[in-house]
């Protein structure tokens, strides 16, 4: 356990920004189950507005530094990726 001043205050921090990065990390998961369930469902009305939100939160949580950039650009592209195929093969 730290002792002094400094680490003491350090370990705060950590805390406070560990429950912030895993706040930000469940809903970006979340955000991108619901775009899967609704390829899954066929819903083709939700599906568009889903993926918008969902790419507005992983770009969010990318350039909050919770995940790395790289990785947000690759959820988003497997994500639009698997809408595009959803949506041009039931048209």
């Amino acid at each position: 356990m730290a002792t002094h001043k400094s680490a003491i205050k350090r370990n705060k921090q950590n805390l406070k920004q560990n429950e912030r990065n895993r706040t930000a990390r469940s809903e970006m998961r979340s955000a991108i189950k619901d775009v899967r369930d609704a390829v899954a469902s066929g819903k083709k009305e939700e599906l568009q507005k889903k993926l918008q939100t969902a790419q507005k939160i992983i770009a969010t949580t990318a350039s909050k530094g919770v995940i790395a950039a790289t990785t947000g650009a690759r959820y988003i592209s497997r994500l639009a990726s698997l809408v595009g195929k959803t949506v041009s093969k039931t048209k």
